[in-house]
């Protein structure tokens, strides 16, 4: 039982690491950011640098290239953004606060605060890429194997956390989880249903 939810755990860090990664060809792709929330982005951009951050200062280095890479298709996804018209203020501002904001608790607190800081990224990603989503009339600009691919890293973690009962992970990820099936349930009933599933 260990052994085999250690390897959906490994595979949640490999897929989390990279799901940025189908948005940043959508939005190249469909020269659209209609229904993508930058500040969703910016905050689990940050959440991976903080996460890199704590395998540094934990001695968890295990976890730091999956850190790096998700932080830096983050970051990928941002720069396509800005280049198809969205503004980026906002996003930066948040993601700088929420930065900072760890390096306060890993300070004050030491690691394990960190970890947790770090670990409420997911939320912010749900919360501010559902609401993006829901607002927006044309959602041509949203990749579903991006939040299908969140989908699956946060359920792994959900299922770590009810497991190994850590509150964090499980009111974390039962939240992304929920974002991103409300997002993908929405989208499969869309009129737009053809163009926001493709993944190019």
């Amino acid at each position: 039982m260990t052994f085999i939810l250690q390897l959906f755990v490994f595979s949640a860090i490999v897929v989390v690491s990279v799901r940025s990664i189908p948005q940043v060809f959508r939005t190249f792709r469909s020269n659209s950011v209609s229904g993508v929330s930058p500040v969703s982005f910016a905050l689990s951009g940050a959440g991976s640098l903080l996460w890199a951050g704590w395998s540094v200062a934990a001695d968890k280095l295990i976890t730091l290239p999956g850190s790096l890479v998700g932080g830096s298709c983050a970051a990928a996804v941002l720069f396509a953004l800005s280049r198809h018209g969205a503004r980026l203020t906002v996003a930066l501002l948040a993601a700088t606060g929420y930065i900072v904001f760890g390096a306060v608790m890993f300070l004050v607190y030491g690691p394990l605060a960190l970890s947790l800081t770090a670990a409420c990224s997911s939320v912010g990603f749900a919360v501010f890429g559902l609401s993006a989503f829901l607002r927006s009339p044309d959602r041509s600009g949203v990749s579903l194997w991006s939040w299908g691919m969140f989908a699956y890293s946060e359920l792994v973690w959900l299922c770590w956390g009810l497991v190994y009962m850590v509150p964090a992970s499980i009111i974390s990820s039962g939240s992304g989880v929920l974002a991103a099936l409300v997002v993908m349930g929405l989208a499969s009933y869309s009129p737009r249903r053809k163009v926001v599933l493709r993944c190019e």
